[in-house]
């Protein structure tokens, strides 16, 4: 089945084209369910109403962010995938937040180290722990090809060395290196023996003045792109 591309400057044009893509051909079982995977839950509830609007109801539905839909569909692609996303952004928090004590010491940790210092109840260093979480969640959704670099022993920076003393157990199981796999793996010349079920919207990377979606239903892909558009917030479509 062929890819196609779809592109529009209103979103209202594109939720039409979706909520009619959804309705015609349905699902092969009425208990399997619909994927739409948006970029924000907000996004997500948006869809979701505007879909009822449109079909007079909106069930049996589901509406993952693009990270948690990639990680349950390498776990179906591939081997040795953990069940959830070790350095999710809580996850990481505790870890960094353990991690930390043992590495203040250090040269490169001096700023933090600095920081620190009058933390004597802890709340400073899980505060910096989950920014830091935070940070590095960012940094493998935007900047993959740095968390590559440093995953490669390269870069002496403090960053650098927390993101490999925070891998180091399972080096291979952060998201970047798991996509790297899933990209491999869905480019060779032999494709998987199947893919997931039911039909997914994604969006690609969010920027200020763009946002794309496709629909994938079983091995036919459709892409939705938005152009020139900012997002709808909560309270409506702009």
């Amino acid at each position: 089945m062929a890819l196609q591309l779809i592109s529009a400057n209103r979103v209202e044009s594109l939720l039409d084209e979706l909520a009619r893509r959804l309705v015609s051909p349905r699902l092969a079982s009425a208990f399997k369910a619909e994927i739409i995977v948006v970029p924000s839950p907000a996004m997500g509830r948006w869809v979701n109403l505007q879909l009822a609007d449109r079909h007079g109801v909106a069930a049996n539905q589901q509406y993952p962010l693009p990270a948690a839909w990639i990680w349950e569909l390498t776990g179906k692609l591939l081997d040795y995938v953990p069940p959830v996303d070790p350095l999710e952004r809580s996850s990481a928090s505790w870890k960094i937040h353990a991690l930390l004590p043992g590495l203040l010491e250090l040269p490169a940790f001096h700023s933090l180290h600095h920081y620190l210092g009058e933390d004597r109840g802890e709340l400073k260093r899980w505060q910096l722990s989950a920014r830091i979480a935070d940070v590095f969640d960012r940094y493998q959704f935007y900047r993959p090809e740095l968390i590559r670099h440093w995953s490669q022993g390269n870069d002496d920076d403090w960053q650098a060395l927390l993101w490999r003393k925070l891998i180091a157990a399972q080096p291979r199981n952060h998201r970047v290196a798991i996509l790297d796999r899933l990209l491999h793996t869905l480019h060779r010349d032999t494709p998987p023996a199947s893919y997931p079920n039911g039909s997914v919207c994604s969006p690609c990377r969010p920027c200020h003045r763009c946002s794309s979606t496709c629909c994938t239903r079983c091995q036919g892909i459709w892409k939705f792109h938005c152009t020139s558009i900012v997002p709808p917030t909560s309270t409506g479509p702009i």
